[in-house]
């Protein structure tokens, strides 16, 4: 298993335990970051997630989701407008042009 795969696990673990308290959710938020990262070593859309940056990754797997662009922000603690440059980031290095498109490439990354 890699470290990130065992990071992603750990942070899981600790979201069970810790619930829906600030601490869980932080913990919810990085196993899912850590299982991106994870993926991003493994299969075929793993080389295109390996260019992301770590803060790209996150809104990526946020907008997977179906998170909508001011709850990102606000999930993040970064403005509306720095996630819609991250977006367009991730779309260009992802080589995808809509907000569906993403989210299909993530659930299969998933």
């Amino acid at each position: 298993r890699s470290l990130p795969e065992q990071a992603a696990r750990c942070y899981d673990e600790a979201y069970g335990l810790l619930g829906e308290t600030a601490a869980g959710m932080r913990a919810r938020d990085l196993a899912r970051a850590a299982a991106v990262e994870a993926c991003a070593h493994a299969g075929p859309d793993g080389d295109a997630l390996a260019d992301l940056t770590l803060r790209e990754r996150q809104v990526a797997e946020l907008a997977g989701e179906g998170l909508k662009t001011r709850d990102i922000a606000a999930r993040l603690l970064v403005s509306p407008r720095t996630v819609d440059v991250h977006l367009t980031r991730i779309y260009s290095k992802l080589g995808v042009h809509t907000r569906a498109a993403l989210v299909r490439l993530m659930a299969r990354a998933a």
